[in-house]
């Protein structure tokens, strides 16, 4: 496929694979996996199921409401908006932004700052080349070797901080 043209997807159920895209690629699905493993610029909203992506050289845009997301090796900016399931973000180039209701985050490897916004669950994040900010309701938070630290509104859980090369601020 030409790399000038876009891959759009409309699918209400069913799994999805994609394999050895160097274009952009647009997904709205209602249920069934989705796994990406090339393109430039991913764009997916997604109802239900889980997610998988790696190595994406542009942007990773993606809203969904239930399923766990895996992020591997993103060049871009990643976006998620996210109601329900575990994330996971590795070897990404960053930055990234994350707005999740409810399931555990874990990032590890991102070259870009990090902004979470959590409503529940474990947070993990190691080795982040930018400053980390984390809004979280509840759960546990872990941050290692960051260049700064701002957490606000830390509910309910542990808080364990190591390694931050840079201001640290806590609001709770």
């Amino acid at each position: 496929m030409p790399s000038n043209l876009k891959l759009d997807i409309d699918d209400d159920s069913g799994d999805i694979v994609i394999r050895a895209m160097q274009n952009d690629i647009s997904i709205d699905d209602d249920s069934g996996s989705i796994v990406i493993e090339s393109g430039r610029t991913i764009n997916i909203d997604d109802d239900s199921g889980d997610i998988r992506i790696s190595n994406v050289s542009g942007n990773i845009s993606i809203e969904d409401d239930s399923g766990s997301i895996m992020i591997d090796q993103g060049q871009g900016r990643i976006d998620i908006e996210d109601d329900s399931g575990d994330i996971r973000i590795e070897n990404s180039q960053g930055p990234a932004r994350i707005i999740d209701e409810s399931g555990s985050i874990s990032i590890k490897t991102l070259a870009g700052a990090l902004t979470i916004e959590d409503g529940s669950g474990d947070i993990d994040v190691r080795q982040i080349k930018g400053l980390v900010t984390i809004t979280d309701g509840s759960g546990s938070i872990y941050v290692d070797d960051t260049l700064g630290l701002t957490i606000i509104e830390a509910g309910s859980g542990d808080l364990s901080i190591d390694n931050i090369n840079g201001p640290v601020k806590l609001d709770k």
